[in-house]
């Protein structure tokens, strides 16, 4: 599970680490044998990889299919060589009888899931080209870049799943053309900005997950459309409550004013790590940037990031500004000010989250106790180092000294992460399994 190091004379790659990249020209058209080498903790494997004997038998690959055009770009756009299970990919056969791909009676791709299959890199804008499409499943896998917003041309499409990985930037718009999408789940992603005001108008919608994000704003007001349905935005910290939507159905808490202004109002800020989250209210509903000299942040639509060591280091007040449609509004965040009296009241600080491993290296099975969350609900994630999900939990109310009890004899051995999540904490503990 430690980091592993490659070399391929003739293969150019991002970094020493990444594990794809492109034959040089020169290579391609003068194949020969290529030496592929792996390192990890001082260990090296090698391969040779015999490029004209592997591009001699290699099948065509059939392009008759409609729909393979698209497939064979989320193929080659994920790592498709790596995945866990490729099965008849690109064997010039029917996409129909590629692993996790299913079709209707004309031939036309109906679903696709590859979850928990080590895909790794972007979504292709060409998945929206798959119009017969009812199905779309990405779970747990190590995706990067945004959601592409072709993904609102998948007319025909009742269930989206992209959850577990590390897609960013906004919820496309476009999400609302949907008609027919019954579920959407995009949880536990690092999604951010403000929530689509047209996912409340789409007609069919049961399900609707988007916790533990970095979601900001305000609820938009048609989402009460939604109010029954099974509709989870926890753990976005930069939403009124943290996304509680079970308020704003009872009394319209968090949600948007209806034609009023946005408004910044105090970030959430933890002095001892620099972390910052902005905090907004009002507003359309539409998308949200901000601005915020001194703080790295991901994109100008992230709500989060760090304030940078300097600034940390000799505190100033910090100006943040956020545009939405047009109109600008601004909040002056004394930095300085706001640590002095958070060191003040931190002695009587108990009631922080807290996870605690109950006999750490663990065998087979492991307990933890978690504080500081008693009458909150609670979502636990344990993954190992490379982001595989092994188990997910969710506790409605936690008790006093909650504790829990998970199962290992599935994870591999070595290092585990198991995450605790509340409305407005989350902490990450190490657990060695052996």
């Amino acid at each position: 599970g430690s980091p592993i190091s490659f070399s391929a004379p003739g293969i150019s790659r991002a970094s020493a680490s990444s594990n794809s990249g492109t034959v040089e020209p020169g290579l391609r058209a003068d194949p020969k044998p290529i030496t592929i080498q792996a390192t990890q903790s001082g260990q090296t494997t090698s391969y040779t990889f015999d490029l004209k004997a592997f591009c001699a038998t290699t099948p065509p690959i059939s392009v008759t299919n409609p729909d393979a055009g698209p497939l064979i770009d989320l193929y080659n756009a994920t790592n498709g060589p790596n995945w866990t299970n490729k099965t008849n990919w690109l064997n010039g056969g029917s996409p129909c009888n590629w692993y996790g791909v299913s079709c209707d009676g004309n031939g036309r791709v109906s679903t696709i899931n590859l979850g928990f299959n080590n895909l790794d890199g972007t979504i292709p804008a060409s998945i929206g080209n798959l119009n017969q499409l009812k199905s779309l499943i990405f779970f747990n896998a190590n995706l990067r870049g945004s959601l592409p917003a072709e993904l609102g041309n998948l007319s025909q499409l009742q269930s989206l799943n992209i959850e577990y990985t590390q897609i960013s930037g906004p919820i496309p718009a476009s999400l609302g053309n949907l008609t027919n999408l019954e579920s959407l789940f995009l949880a536990v992603n690092q999604l951010s900005g403000s929530i689509p005001a047209s996912l409340g108008s789409l007609p069919k919608l049961q399900y609707l997950y988007l916790f533990v994000n970095q979601l900001s704003g305000c609820i938009p007001n048609n989402l009460v459309a939604l109010c029954g349905k099974d509709i989870r935005l926890y753990g976005n910290t930069g939403l009124p409550n943290g996304g509680d939507f079970t308020a704003f159905c009872a009394n319209g808490a968090g949600a948007c004013s209806a034609g009023g202004p946005l408004v910044l109002t105090q970030p959430t800020y933890n002095c001892q790590t620099g972390a910052i989250t902005f905090n907004t209210s009002g507003g359309n509903g539409s998308p949200i940037s901000f601005s915020a000299p001194g703080i790295s942040r991901a994109s100008a639509s992230s709500n989060s990031g760090t304030v940078e060591p300097g600034l940390r280091a000799d505190p100033k007040p910090i100006t943040i500004q956020a545009t939405q449609s047009g109109q600008t509004t601004g909040y002056v965040f004394d930095l300085k000010a706001f640590c002095a009296s958070a060191r003040v009241g931190l002695a009587d600080s108990g009631n922080g989250l807290s996870v605690q491993v109950l006999g750490n290296p663990a065998h087979e099975q492991v307990r933890v106790r978690v504080t500081g969350a008693e009458g909150q609900a609670v979502q636990f994630h344990l993954t190992d180092l490379r982001g595989r999900l092994i188990e997910s939990r969710f506790v409605e109310q936690a008790k006093v000294g909650e504790e829990q009890q998970f199962r290992l004899e599935q994870a591999a051995t070595g290092i585990l992460l198991l995450q605790a999540i509340t409305d407005r904490q989350t902490q990450t503990v190490k657990i060695i399994n052996q």
